[in-house]
Formats: C-alpha cells, structure tokens, sequence
C-alpha cells in the first residue's frame, strides 16, 4: 500500500504523511491542523455564550439612552418614606377613633345619660316597723336591774310554720305572730317583754324574689331605715357594729347597728342581723336603751339567737 500524504510543508511546500511532526526537507516543525467537527470553511466555534441584547420598546435611540442611564452595578436605590410621614399616618389611625368615641361620650353626657357622681340606687325593701317606745313611757328598768327569765318557751306553731323555724323566748314575754304574708311574701313575728322595759325583738322572712339586685347589706339599711319612719324613733344614726358578724342557727348573719332617741330623749341602741338562706332573707331586729343593751344582750337576745333553727 503507498503513502498517503494529507499535508504539505508550510516552508518548501514537501508532500508529507499527516502524522509527520518535522519536514525531512527543510526540517520545519510541522503542527497538526486542530479537528473540527465544522464544515470546511466555516468560522470558528464561539468561545463564550454571547450577552442577550434588552428588549427595548421604542426607538434604538431611547433604549441606548436608557442602557446608559442604566448601571448594573450603579442602580439608584428606593428612597426611603420620611419618618415623619409614618409617625403622621400612625397618628391619624389613632386619633380618629378616639375623636369619634370622645364625640359619642360628649353627646351622652349633654343629654343627661352620665351623672358627674354616679351613685348606688338603694333597693326598697317592704318591711314592717318593729314596735317602738310609746311617746308617753320610759323604760322602768335601770342598769343591772332587768329581770332574769324564769324560763324559755318555744314559738307558737303558727310562727313556727310561717317563717319555717324554731325558736325559744322568754317565758314572761308576749309573742305576736303574723297570719298571712304581706303582698311581696313578708311575714314576722314580734317578741317583747310584758313589762315597759323598752326592749324588743322581731324576726322576719321575705323571699328573695321580692328583692331582686339586693345585698345583705341593702337588707339590713332597709330594716333600719323602715324602723327610722316610726314617729317616735328621733335623730337616727349608723354606729359602730360591735360584730361584724354573728353565728345564728349555724350559719354566719350579717350585723349592722343605728342608734336613735325616743320622744323622752332616752338614747337607744338598735340591732339588725340579715342572711340568705333557701331564697329566702331572714332578719332579726332588736333594741334596747344604750344603759341596759349589753345586759339585755346577755340575758334575752343572745339566748334567744342560740335557740335559733331553720327547719327548711
């Protein structure tokens, strides 16, 4: 098989073998022509991927314009929102509802619906007034001088059944129960001695229906203020309780005191004990003049508070 010569010498122009490095003529080095899948005569293969021109919308002139006034690595950035501006629109949000509640609130007060000092409106309790003492009677009993009672009675069983409890009061006291209860439910019995000591006692039972919105303290102002309307009970007074509270019939009762004069300007002390018991409030109220009080506490009204028993 002969030679094929592919290539010739650059220099003297030797027909050469394509693997010959050196012409054997004129000796020059001989480089292998680099292979290219690319037809004979076409340009070269790219080196790099060529940059994407931008697409503009507008005549050649604006986009080169533009692309000038463009920078990648020159780009202007957002301007900032003043912070005054912000602090501004957070005022406003602010503002504007409390101007529209200060408004309404404005409207409400002219047309009278806020009082400047609001108060408590007190609950009206339908109450019986207690027996007082008589315009013309003292107590005849000094200090020290009450008798003692020979003995303690239960109530009759028409108290007994109406204001559902048990009780015992002195053997020489007069009881006066009531029959039928009063239109709001209100019934009472009355215990006081037969002798003009000016000392008396009284139960009562009203259910707590009748009393919607009322406390125990409202119970107890309002049997005070029921007993303040007699005509011989003067210059009514609140004092100093000397219990805040006392245990009846083994449960806690709430005490409240008031002092006041009768029409001969005898100074007495007034008692009254409220408690809730079985939708039902119960009240005890009993008095005494200032000087016989204590013993008469002793004697009478805390024997008869310790005889005390709910039967419902």
């Amino acid at each position: 098989m002969g030679v094929t010569y592919a290539m010739t010498c650059p220099q003297c122009n030797a027909d050469l073998p394509d693997s010959t490095a050196f012409c054997p003529r004129c000796g020059s080095s001989i480089r292998p022509a680099t292979f290219s899948y690319l037809p004979a005569g076409a340009p070269p293969w790219p080196a790099s991927v060529p940059r994407m021109p931008l697409y503009r919308d507008g005549s050649t002139a604006e986009g080169a314009q533009e692309d000038a006034n463009l920078s990648a690595d020159k780009i202007a950035s957002k301007p900032r929102r003043p912070l005054s501006s912000i602090l501004l629109v957070i005022a406003l949000l602010i503002l504007v509802p409390l101007v529209g509640v200060g408004a309404t609130l404005g409207t409400l007060w002219a047309n009278g619906q806020f009082s400047a000092n609001p108060t408590r409106t007190s609950v009206q309790v339908p109450l019986p007034t207690p027996q007082t003492p008589a315009a013309n009677s003292s107590p005849t009993a000094t200090s020290g001088q009450l008798p003692n009672p020979t003995s303690f009675q239960t109530i009759s069983s028409t108290s007994s059944n109406t204001l559902g409890i048990a009780m015992k009061y002195p053997g020489n006291w007069v009881e006066t129960p009531t029959t039928q209860p009063t239109q709001y439910g209100l019934v009472s019995a009355d215990f006081h001695p037969q002798q003009q000591l000016g000392i008396d006692l009284t139960i009562k039972r009203i259910p707590s229906k009748s009393l919607t919105g009322a406390t125990i303290q409202d119970v107890n102002q309002a049997n005070i203020d029921s007993f303040g309307t007699d005509q011989n009970v003067k210059n009514l007074h609140s004092i100093t309780s000397p219990n805040t509270q006392l245990t009846v019939g083994g449960v806690p009762w709430t005490e409240q005191d008031a002092g006041f004069t009768d029409p001969n300007s005898l100074p007495y002390h007034f008692t009254v004990l409220s408690v809730l018991h079985n939708q039902y409030y119960y009240s005890f109220t009993f008095y005494a003049p200032n000087n016989n009080y204590t013993e008469a506490m002793q004697k009478y009204f805390q024997p008869i508070l310790n005889s005390f028993q709910f039967q419902s």
